[in-house]
């Protein structure tokens, strides 16, 4: 008889404000921060915590968290700035594009590093980046995947060239449905795969997923999946994040017009001069409408232009 495989449904911490209160318990955020650095992490303090990364409705689109992180081994703290970017919706592409120029603008403006100490950049994505398909990248000297294994292809992105820091990369559209390591199976949190059909604010996992010591994860997710505060904070940054899309598409679509007009401007700049050359050959209009086969008020008006009528 085979075993049924019992359910854990939790908050989904896509969401602002379940990613800051799951990384709000020392202990998770512990666990999470040893998993992704492969280091032993003996204490973590949030130093701040923020929404950041504006686009142009001036919007915050990025959720940070920086923490103060105390690593078994090393002679000094180290700062590890968490950047979390939305999850994804119905306009992936749109959300692709968009969340790729806010990373860019979040690197290079970067403001100076005030805390003196090593720092370490995490960036949870809800999109692809670029042609990586790694689920966790690590850029140090060299761009690593999880094993330590070199990565070759894909990395010549502006975002990855332009980290000022050693950085951790979490694609979760690469994210594994089945874990193999404790890094996998921390991340699976963030595997969008796993939310309930219908319900994006809930994730629907193996409970046996997570071995005892990895349990708290879970627990800090399940307690909030059904607490009216946290679903009625998670239904307003759905709907804030419909109205950022609304705008986004507003402005995408007037950059395209904006850039149209302007090709079509130099196409019809090209044109007027080659009009004009030809005129200033000699040639007649007539000569001319028969050699670009276009009307003669096109003619005129192209030397009007040029101030040759």
């Amino acid at each position: 008889m085979m075993k049924q495989t019992m359910k854990t449904f939790i908050a989904n911490p896509f969401y602002d404000c379940i990613f800051s209160h799951m990384m709000e318990d020392e202990c998770v955020a512990k666990l999470f921060i040893s998993a992704l650095l492969q280091k032993e992490v003996l204490s973590v303090k949030i130093r701040q915590h923020k929404r950041g990364g504006k686009h142009k409705a001036c919007i915050p689109l990025l959720f940070r968290i920086d923490l103060l992180v105390t690593v078994n081994g090393m002679d000094s703290q180290i700062v590890v700035k968490l950047r979390k970017t939305w999850r994804a919706t119905k306009t992936t592409h749109l959300r692709q594009y968009l969340a790729a120029q806010y990373l860019n603008e979040d690197v290079l403006e970067r403001e100076e590093n005030r805390f003196g100490l090593p720092v370490v950049d995490v960036y949870i994505l809800c999109h692809k980046l670029g042609e990586l398909t790694n689920p966790v990248v690590y850029v140090q000297r060299h761009i690593l995947d999880y094993s330590t294994n070199l990565i070759s292809d894909g990395v010549s992105d502006k975002f990855i060239e332009n980290l000022p820091y050693d950085s951790i990369i979490v694609q979760s559209p690469y994210l594994r449905e089945h874990a193999y390591s404790r890094l996998e199976r921390i991340l699976s949190v963030f595997n969008q795969e796993y939310c309930m059909k219908g319900n994006e604010h809930v994730l629907e996992l193996e409970e046996d997923l997570f071995p005892p010591d990895e349990q708290l994860l879970l627990n800090r997710l399940l307690r909030v999946a059904a607490d009216p505060d946290f679903c009625h904070a998670m239904d307003m940054e759905d709907e804030l994040l419909s109205e950022i899309e609304e705008r986004d598409t507003k402005i995408m679509l007037l950059d395209k017009k904006i850039e149209e007009r302007e090709q079509m401007l130099k196409i019809n700049q090209t044109f007027d001069s080659a009009i004009c050359l030809l005129y200033t050959n000699n040639m007649s209009i007539a000569d001319i409408v028969a050699q670009l086969s276009i009307r003669e008020d096109e003619v005129t008006d192209a030397l009007k232009r040029k101030g040759l009528k």
